[in-house]
């Protein structure tokens, strides 16, 4: 049995080429929550400790002070306290680590914290206990560029044996043609008698979720997926870490609780040091959809992390063509005529339409706009957008034929849920992170293995 290809890499390549044209280009340019009452603390520095932030988990100076150059030498950043939520919990039951810690002089705003594998300054941990009883915490890690590392231990706190309960695992990754979208997944788990290990669980459906982000925004949904923008988050320092938290009600009435911690970086920051105001761009519908009349029509939102509104001097317009043609040199374009306004004001966006008509322009792939301008006090700002035409649908007969079982089995599975005969690789990845393909074998374990470019 054989499959032709049914995931659109293609399209998620394509549609990422604007925001990947925008970081190298800008990258030339300018290279030039309330927190719980904790339980058990281990002091690390007898320094006094600053009040932490109740929104973006920041432990850094507010500021935009020049970070350290590049090879210049940095003091190592200081850890002033650890703590841990509980005192006591069950085995695999979350467990909230706290840091408090700050960078030295410049090096501030380019801290960062790991506690174990998680990087962020509130993080859940799971302790399991070993066959003699014991149990091994992570360390505590905190670095700044130019330094070396510092760590500490966490408090000591008792894990216990316990009849396993329901948890939630949140997983996320960030959405397609955005810096600032992540999707969030709450999987419940519950315990499973009939599979005779004591720690055994299985996928539960809850009938609803509550979640909070972490920077004062919440929502409730029906389903176990959200997505939430980050875009006007502070972008003082190199990471912002977040705590985000959902509660399940699963259909007997109990409600579990679990958390996850978001690392992202700011790329605003990065580029202030640079002495450029990045502007970023966001697509809506997210990928190039063409109509009836050959006309791919997508709404932009431009918008920048500066405390400064900018100013738009100069737009540019550039045709990249099919084949080995190239590109065409870059077009003077009035700026208020394709983004309605010439100013994007600090802590909000502007949103426009563009159109790429593809009758009219067959040999055109993409239109690239190139966004120049500069901020009330003069820092230069710049950006780029582009709207193109999406790529073919894939075929019976075009596109790299899947053999391997595990594979088609998926994609079998995926056109049965969904309801619909193409699937995307996001579609895939989702329904993987649901647990939809639990019960199918993986391609390891039949034998076979997909060819290299293939179902990927």
């Amino acid at each position: 049995m054989s499959t032709r290809r049914p995931v659109r890499s293609g399209l998620i390549l394509l549609a990422a080429l604007a925001v990947i044209f925008t970081i190298a280009l800008l990258f030339q340019m300018g290279k030039a929550p309330p927190e719980p009452a904790p339980i058990a603390r281990r002091p690390v520095s007898t320094e006094p400790v600053r009040s932490a932030e109740p929104a973006a988990e920041r432990a850094s100076p507010p500021a935009m002070d020049a970070a350290p150059q590049p090879g210049e030498r940095a003091e190592p950043p200081v850890i002033e306290s650890v703590d841990v939520e509980k005192s006591e919990v069950c085995e695999g039951e979350e467990n909230i680590v706290t840091v408090r810690a700050r960078g030295r002089g410049r090096s501030g705003p380019l801290l960062r914290v790991k506690i174990g594998s998680k990087e962020g300054t509130r993080v859940p941990i799971r302790a399991y206990l070993d066959e003699r009883g014991r149990v091994k915490l992570p360390k505590v890690i905190a670095f700044v560029p130019g330094a070396p590392p510092v760590e500490a231990d966490l408090p000591h706190y008792r894990v216990n044996r316990c009849d396993p309960k329901p948890v939630v695992r949140i997983r996320h990754q960030a959405l397609p043609n955005s810096d600032d979208e992540i999707e969030l997944l709450a999987r419940v788990l519950v315990p499973d008698a009939s599979a005779g290990h004591p720690r055994a669980m299985k996928a539960e459906e809850a009938t609803s979720f509550e979640w909070s982000f972490g920077d004062g925004a919440s929502a409730r949904s029906a389903e176990p997926r959200v997505s939430h923008d980050y875009g006007s988050r502070p972008q003082d320092a190199e990471y912002s870490y977040f705590l985000v938290e959902v509660k399940a009600r699963l259909g007997d009435g109990r409600v579990v609780t679990g958390r996850d911690t978001l690392d992202l970086q700011n790329l605003g920051y990065h580029f202030a040091q640079q002495n450029l105001a990045l502007i970023t761009p966001r697509f809506s519908p997210r990928f190039p959809v063409v109509d009836d009349q050959g006309v791919v029509t997508q709404t932009v939102s431009l918008r920048h992390a500066s405390a400064e509104d900018v100013t738009i001097t100069r737009l540019n317009r550039v045709m990249a063509y099919e084949g080995d043609v190239g590109s065409s040199p870059a077009e003077d374009v009035d700026p208020a005529s394709i983004l309605g306004s010439t100013t994007i004001p600090a802590g909000s966006s502007i949103s426009f339409t563009v159109k790429l008509r593809m009758r009219e322009t067959p040999d055109v792939m993409f239109e690239t706009y190139e966004v120049h301008g500069h901020t009330a006090s003069g820092m230069p700002a710049a950006g780029s957008f582009a709207v193109m035409r999406p790529p073919p649908d894939p075929t019976p007969t075009s596109g790299e034929e899947v053999t391997s079982p595990a594979m088609i089995a998926r994609i079998e599975r995926a056109q049965q849920r969904l309801g619909k005969e193409l699937v995307t690789q996001g579609d895939l990845i989702r329904l993987e992170q649901e647990g939809s393909f639990d019960d199918l074998p993986r391609a390891e374990e039949t034998g076979a293995v997909d060819r290299p470019g293939v179902g990927r």
